[in-house]
């Protein structure tokens, strides 16, 4: 809700929710209803940059991992092959590398 007519004349609410119900709070009418509408205007454009900034930091903190991630993988499967080249084994599951019985 923001802006009501009744009667002609133009009135400024706001509604929100407060445990489980539904608030409104009036702001009153004219030039300090129109200032209190035009900041509540400022804060919500404020709040959605802020929203857009988030998501595409989490989105770039998502690639940096992946990369990470990727990097890891190659890398362990790049330490298995050299470990299994030389002669060694995963003992119990792969809990440690010991050298293979001849």
């Amino acid at each position: 809700m923001a802006w009501v007519s009744i009667n002609g004349t133009e009135y400024y609410y706001r509604s929100h929710w407060v445990d489980g119900t539904v608030k409104t709070q009036y702001y009153g009418k004219g030039l300090v209803a129109n200032s209190v509408a035009s900041a509540h205007e400022r804060l919500a454009d404020a709040l959605s940059k802020q929203v857009k900034i988030d998501h595409e930091y989490i989105a770039d903190v998502t690639n940096q991992l992946a990369l990470v991630t990727n990097s890891c993988d190659w890398n362990n499967s790049l330490v298995r092959a050299t470990a299994i080249s030389q002669g060694f084994m995963r003992h119990e599951r792969g809990s440690e590398w010991r050298r293979a019985q001849v």
